[in-house]
């Protein structure tokens, strides 16, 4: 828990603790960080393989319950 809460509070610039400090050098982390946890809109993800996005709402759902509703042995 503690880990957690420590790399969250060093991802805010402007603070004491930042790994993205006001330098170029952490300018270039903090750009090469948004690359790295930018959100792609489900279009975007799912484009490629086809291009009707209802077709994919049952594999979609299906995925969804077989990960997180179904019971493990």
């Amino acid at each position: 828990m503690g880990i957690a809460v420590v790399t969250i509070i060093s991802w805010f610039r402007g603070t004491e603790v930042t790994y993205f400090p006001d330098t170029p050098d952490g300018d270039a982390r903090y750009e090469y960080f948004k690359q790295i946890v930018r959100i792609e809109s489900l279009d975007m993800l799912v484009t490629p393989f086809t291009s009707d996005l209802a077709s994919t709402a049952l594999p979609l759902f299906t995925f969804f319950y077989v990960d997180f509703l179904g019971v493990s042995q």
